[in-house]
């Protein structure tokens, strides 16, 4: 097992009793020490918590730390930029792995050739690959190809950057880094993730992303185009619904482009069968009624100055 600098992993919960214990259990199965994890709960109200502070007790030691900061003890914790930050600022590591609680490491030594390349960057990307265990979660997975990147970082990354708690993590991280990100290198390793695998979990993740979009907006106008794209659809149909009884043909000629983009979908979709169609009615449908719902929220309290930004899936 390899001992070098400190390596700290900063896991923000909320009601994750599913998915906490299987990823710190995957990190204690790491090849590399030593690591500090740090939970950041936002208030959960099942066994979070609770399984924890049992992982605490039977897996700490000197070359494994396992702390749990609580909401209530600290301050109002509104979002997973908040979490991130506070386990920033209370981390001993040289090497900061932000991770969300259903991440699981896949590899044993992902940490250790992490951190040899953190030895020589600021900044490096390795990959997300999709568990997939529902039909749901597949087609998510089919939505990006099943491959995303995220970011590991030295300690002395963050003198200059933190999160901002205003806005969602990651649309706003990529934006601020571009730059940056554009220049990291890539890492041939990869981490086990779920996408929302139930019908619920789905629903609390598109009505987050549609409330947090308009302080993105601010910051970066052009996800203009992203509330433009994922919001239209219902729109389209919202419309063609209430023009039917005046004009059919008014309504078929607001439906067409709403089919074009069903039928486009379908069909540089790798999948072309008829579960892979039934979820792009779902999606264009169903889960861009969810988002604009959060959209409209959103957009209500963010012009009152009450956007507090949520916890997302």
């Amino acid at each position: 097992m390899e001992t070098y600098g400190w390596f700290c992993i900063i896991v923000p919960t909320f009601n994750e009793e599913e998915n906490v214990g299987r990823l710190i259990r995957s990190i204690y199965a790491q090849n590399y020490r030593p690591v500090e994890v740090i939970v950041v709960d936002g208030g959960s109200e099942d066994r979070t918590v609770e399984i924890v502070e049992m992982l605490r007790n039977r897996l700490s030691g000197p070359l494994f730390e396992l702390n749990i900061i609580l909401q209530r003890e600290v301050s109002k914790l509104r979002n997973i930029s908040d979490a991130y930050n506070l386990g920033i600022k209370s981390s001993k590591g040289e090497y900061i792995l932000p991770l969300d609680a259903d991440v699981v490491l896949t590899d044993e030594n992902l940490l250790s050739k992490l951190s040899k390349a953190l030895d020589k960057e600021s900044v490096v990307r390795y990959k997300i690959r999709v568990i997939v265990d529902s039909w749901l979660e597949y087609n998510l997975m089919l939505d990006h190809r099943g491959i995303r990147l995220a970011q590991a970082y030295r300690w002395e990354f963050f003198k200059d950057f933190l999160f901002d708690t205003k806005l969602d993590t990651d649309h706003d991280t990529l934006t601020r880094l571009k730059g940056l990100l554009t220049d990291a290198k890539i890492l041939d390793l990869e981490v086990g993730v779920h996408e929302p695998h139930t019908f619920k979990e789905y629903f609390v993740h598109k009505f987050w992303h549609g409330k947090i979009i308009w302080p993105l907006i601010r910051r970066h106008p052009k996800h203009i185009l992203d509330l433009l794209v994922t919001s239209g659809p219902i729109c389209l149909l919202f419309l063609a619904l209430i023009t039917f009884p005046i004009s059919l043909i008014s309504s078929i000629m607001i439906l067409t482009p709403l089919c074009i983009v069903i039928l486009y979908l379908y069909l540089k979709s790798q999948n072309k069968s008829l579960g892979r169609l039934t979820y792009i009615l779902f999606r264009v449908t169903i889960g861009s009624l969810i988002r604009t719902i959060g959209v409209l929220k959103g957009l209500y309290d963010y012009s009152r100055g009450k956007l507090e930004l949520g916890r997302s899936i």
